[in-house]
């Protein structure tokens, strides 16, 4: 876990217990941000999916991250962010000219990452990242991959001052979202 202070994002594994409020976060976060230019391209029924979400919660590859819940009780915490951490890369990912040569069982992909509209600026990204590079280690992974869309400069500004590697633009098709516009990046861990 990561090392935590009481204002601090705690982040952990997420536990089926979790699966309902993981699935109110991302739900909310869509209708919250779904119509803005920089949204990632999420559709509540498309991707992810509930089903999806349970699954990856129970293949013990999703994490989330919590910060006090200021307005609840003391000692409480609230979900602030989430991500699916997972070994290996998509038969898309083949095609990038990646800058780490690693593989399979050498490279984590993150996906799903996301902090909600009410802790932006509390840390929540960059403590998600910290836990994917520490889970990446702790796996004996060599590299961290990830996408954003072209449009989400938000999230390519946190990928690239947390120290990712930008690799370029890639038209990138998966069977629930289709063809989107991507910018690639990768980190040596």
């Amino acid at each position: 876990m990561t090392t935590n202070t009481s204002s601090a994002p705690l982040v952990r594994p997420a536990t089926p217990a979790d699966a309902d409020a993981v699935i109110a976060f991302y739900d909310d976060l869509i209708d919250e941000i779904g119509s803005l230019p920089t949204a990632p391209n999420w559709e509540k029924g498309v991707y992810p999916t509930h089903d999806y979400l349970r699954e990856c919660i129970a293949a013990g590859e999703f994490f989330v991250a919590e910060l006090p819940d200021a307005l609840g009780e003391k000692d409480t915490r609230r979900l602030a962010g989430a991500c699916l951490l997972r070994l290996g890369q998509d038969e898309e990912y083949d095609r990038i000219p990646w800058k780490v040569d690693a593989r399979p069982n050498q490279i984590l992909v993150v996906h799903l990452i996301a902090s909600a509209t009410w802790a932006a600026g509390r840390g929540v990204g960059r403590a998600l990242l910290d836990h994917a590079c520490s889970e990446a280690r702790r796996r004996g992974c060599t590299v961290v991959r990830l996408d954003t869309l072209t449009t989400n400069t938000p999230a390519q500004h946190l990928y690239e001052r947390y120290g990712f590697d930008r690799l370029g633009n890639f038209d990138l098709t998966y069977p629930t979202t289709g063809t989107m516009p991507l910018v690639i990046y990768e980190l040596g861990v």
